[in-house]
């Protein structure tokens, strides 16, 4: 049976759905390590206070998405799985925030009309998003999701500035990073297939990398 419903969940995935949904993610923290240690060592020989700052909340993101993604698929008792669900999507807002957070104090810093108000803006929903997560874990699923993707692509109104500031392979990497986001999302959905959520965690994968990749080798 593929399926298991509980009083908390509604359904859950099965054990070996988990499985793969634990590992997937599993992979990204096992990456993750090594490469917040590498970004924030290049932070700090800047000897630039707002970087190392910058870099710090993306680095501790970046962990804190996904141990808490591999923490709440590996747990199978539901009391303790019900509130590592609200810690797994939390993480969600926070990643995406402070995966703005070196474009908006690093990149856009000279433009103060951009940068500051775009950090501000983004981590007010990021605090919206985890209220909502808290007190409407099992409603609105959709909405929630679509809030993700809004707020994912919302430097697109910034774009200018941001084109002028970031070297076209970085802009490249950057866009990737979005395009992969928003494709895992039709997997997030696609309940009908077996293996969905892992694949969607492949995507979310790729995207953070390409991210990483970009905040390293063209925004620090």
């Amino acid at each position: 049976m593929d399926m298991r419903v509980t009083d908390l969940f509604g359904v859950l995935p099965s054990k070996r759905q988990e499985a793969w949904n634990a590992l997937t993610h599993g992979m990204g923290l096992f990456v993750s390590i090594p490469a917040s240690i590498v970004l924030l060592f290049k932070a700090f020989r800047t000897e630039d206070e707002v970087t190392l700052l910058a870099s710090v909340i993306f680095s501790f993101a970046l962990l804190f998405l996904y141990a808490a993604s591999t923490l709440y698929h590996s747990i199978q008792r539901i009391r303790i799985k019900f509130f590592l669900r609200k810690l797994d999507h939390s993480a969600i807002y926070i990643f995406i925030a402070a995966s703005y957070t070196p474009f908006s104090l690093i990149l856009l810093r000279d433009h103060p009309w951009m940068g500051w108000p775009l950090f501000v803006f983004i981590w007010s929903a990021a605090v919206a998003g985890i209220m909502y997560k808290t007190f409407f874990i099992h409603k609105f699923d959709t909405i929630a999701t679509l809030l993700y993707l809004a707020m994912g692509w919302v430097a697109i109104l910034g774009v200018s500035e941001i084109v002028q500031r970031l070297e076209p392979a970085g802009l490249v990497l950057l866009v990737a990073g979005g395009l992969s986001y928003t494709l895992g999302v039709a997997f997030y959905f696609w309940s009908s297939l077996r293996a969905h959520h892992a694949i969607w965690h492949l995507f979310v994968l790729s995207g953070s990398l390409l991210h990483y990749w970009t905040i390293h080798s063209f925004v620090l």
